[in-house]
């Protein structure tokens, strides 16, 4: 799973990881998919104001320890995961 990247790549920014995963597919045994998240200042000030009034509530789909946590990158590498998976330090 690759999340961002390198911002110091002058041409490609966080792109260059993602265009090396798509060109290296057919050389591996993974599937890999691109998603490109578009930025926009007006979703952001929406999201922080239902954060602030505590309307937006994340979906948890399990929690696990901290000693757990080889369990819960299982569950998520599977694909079972249907919303965040916490994992707790307590």
């Amino acid at each position: 799973m690759l999340i961002g990247g390198p911002k110091r790549d002058p041409w490609l920014g966080p792109l260059g990881r993602s265009l090396l995963a798509v060109l290296s597919a057919p050389f591996v045994e993974a599937n890999v998919t691109t998603m490109l998240a578009r930025l926009d200042p007006d979703d952001l000030q929406t999201l922080a104001a239902m954060a602030g009034a505590g309307t937006l509530k994340p979906v948890i789909d399990r929690s696990y320890r901290l000693d757990e946590v080889a369990a819960a990158i299982d569950y998520v590498a599977q694909g079972h995961a249907r919303g965040k998976v916490v994992v707790t330090l307590d």
